[in-house]
């Protein structure tokens, strides 16, 4: 239950409940033998989850090449495609971008192969994410639409949320404020509705970034403080600290 739960609680927090949890269900299953393999590798990385937005990043990447290496193991593809993708993610917060941009698409095969389309929608948004870092905006807008409508027709409102307040980052980038306040107030939309107080943090914070480049000093500050209780809420010690860099 707290594995299959893993990816609502890391939206909602707090973020040291949940790694209890995590840590009490990986000595549970440990504890009492058990033989499901994918359904042990799923907890190492819903460890591995939190403890890369605890801010500790190191721990976390070792969790997630474990859980690879376990599910390559035993073949299960499409949980070794999740992997993947997990370790995709990792590399993209730590800021390597080609090792990021290579796992994406590594990851986008599998999930084609084993027919996810969630997951493929997402591997999109991810792909289309390391285009956009690569200077290539039209391939990258292109791949971000495709996302958006993978995943609205497969219900994935989440990613459907991220995905477009990505494409709004990629709009404010380029010097269109409108777009980029549509994308983002699309996605935190949605956010709300479904309670994603993790997301609709770095989504507000962005808000806040286009009102502070365009003069409304006071907008931005209104939704950075938004920003800032929503990842103490969620306890994103990560996100706290980068939202009070731009408070500051």
């Amino acid at each position: 239950v707290t594995v299959a739960l893993e990816p609502l609680l890391l939206a909602r927090g707090p973020l040291p409940t949940l790694l209890d949890l995590v840590n009490a269900a990986l000595k549970v299953a440990s504890q009492s033998g058990c033989d499901d393999a994918t359904l042990m590798a799923n907890a190492t990385l819903a460890r591995a989850h939190v403890l890369s937005e605890m801010g500790r990043g190191d721990e976390s990447e070792t969790l997630r090449r474990q859980a690879l290496e376990e599910l390559k193991g035993i073949g299960d593809r499409r949980a070794e495609g999740r992997a993947v993708a997990s370790l995709a993610r990792h590399a993209w917060h730590q800021g390597r971008l080609s090792d990021a941009a290579r796992l994406h698409r590594e990851a986008l095969a599998i999930h084609r192969e084993v027919g996810d389309r969630c997951l493929e929608g997402r591997a999109l948004s991810h792909c289309a994410n390391a285009l956009y870092m690569q200077g290539a905006v039209e391939e990258a807008r292109e791949l971000y639409e495709e996302a958006l409508g993978v995943l609205h027709e497969h219900g994935d409102p989440q990613s459907e949320a991220i995905a477009c307040g990505n494409l709004g980052n990629l709009e404010h980038d380029l010097g269109d404020p409108a777009a980029a306040r549509e994308h983002y107030r699309d996605a935190l939309a949605i956010l709300r509705e479904i309670g994603d107080r993790y997301n609709e943090g770095n989504f507000v914070m962005n808000l806040g970034s286009v009102e502070l480049e365009y003069g409304d000093l006071e907008a931005a500050k209104r939704h950075y403080e938004d920003a800032l209780r929503a990842h103490r809420e969620v306890g994103n010690r990560r996100w706290e600290g980068i939202v009070l860099a731009f408070l500051g």
